[in-house]
């Protein structure tokens, strides 16, 4: 009968930190761990300190969000229109750059003038953004829709936010669903 070699224990630590699945064993145990732990250390009166926080913070750190109102069209045409804007106090974040919702709002809206342009009503199917920088009161906000798709039912246009400098604040795909 050949003999077996000895088993080595799962979590050893003989001169350093533990390796292969020792690691991934104890890790994971420890992780699984804190969480019950963390569970269990959640009261009712933690939750009232959080609540008690978070009312302090609502009324001065989260205002109404505001936009759409001085928007100026710059240019229209078959498939791009151009608007511009400015970041006012209404359109900040806590921060005190513009708001991610706000610079969304301007692309959606934007998007839908492309199409209301043309006499078409349409909604928003489905809308993807990528933030690239933030927009700080005072700034100007040139809004550049393009269209990249022009079909029957489905409109996709890529919306492109710029400030006074030319530098993008955000990239959006938007699709629009034409209403019939």
């Amino acid at each position: 009968m050949p003999q077996r070699a000895s088993r080595t224990p799962l979590v050893r630590f003989p001169t350093g930190p533990p390796r292969g699945r020792a690691i991934m064993t104890r890790h994971i145990n420890t992780h699984e761990e804190n969480i019950v732990s963390d569970k269990q250390q959640t009261t009712d009166q933690s939750l009232e300190a959080q609540r008690a926080l978070l009312e302090k913070r609502l009324p001065v750190d989260f205002r109404e969000v505001r936009c759409l109102g001085d928007m100026e069209l710059l240019e229209v045409g078959p498939r791009l229109i151009r608007l511009r804007t400015h970041i006012s106090d209404d359109a900040l974040n806590p921060r005190g750059f513009a708001h991610g919702g706000w610079l969304f709002t301007l692309c959606d809206a934007s998007s839908g003038a492309l199409v209301f342009s043309r006499g078409l009503d349409c909604v928003t199917q489905n809308a993807s953004i990528n933030y690239l920088h933030g927009g700080w009161p005072g700034d100007t906000v040139d809004i550049e829709v393009r269209a990249l798709h022009w079909g029957r039912t489905t409109v996709v246009n890529q919306v492109t936010l710029t400030n006074q400098d030319d530098r993008p604040l955000a990239v959006a795909t938007m699709t629009m669903y034409v209403m019939h």
